[in-house]
């Protein structure tokens, strides 16, 4: 395992939060100075948990991990199932692995709801198209 892990502040983060960063000339390659990092040797911390942190302090949101469901329905089904199988495993991680006072944790779950769903209509929808493909192919093979 690691012996440090450390998160280094993009220009919005540092211009947003200069309180976490320790002063210094070159503050380049200043980490951010985060309660999840901080606590990685005595406990087990996981990586969506020092995200969670991050976002927390850059936006006022109720959930870090909220889905654009306008974004993914507007998606290719390939490029949906794709993404719908990423983000439910992702998520499904941080359901799992989230204590239940993690007061976002009822909005992961309805999200993985939600992305099972659509993960199978767009199975559907590619198995649907796949097959229409197969026979349009195989008719025009015809002599």
């Amino acid at each position: 395992m690691f012996g440090n892990t450390y998160v280094f502040a993009i220009s919005q983060l540092r211009s947003h939060h200069e309180h976490l960063i320790q002063a210094n000339e070159d503050d380049t390659d200043n980490p951010l100075m985060l309660k999840t990092t901080a606590k990685w040797k005595r406990e087990e911390t996981s990586l969506w948990e020092i995200v969670w942190e991050i976002v927390a302090m850059t936006l006022n949101v109720a959930n870090p991990f909220a889905l654009d469901t306008n974004y993914i329905s507007s998606l290719p089904v390939e490029e949906s199932i794709l993404l719908s199988g990423a983000l439910t495993d992702f998520l499904q991680t941080v359901w799992l692995q989230a204590e239940p006072s993690v007061p976002f944790v009822n909005d992961v779950y309805t999200d993985i709801k939600w992305l099972q769903e659509r993960h199978l209509e767009m199975i559907s929808e590619f198995s649907a198209k796949s097959i229409k493909m197969k026979e349009i192919a195989s008719s025009s093979n015809v002599y």
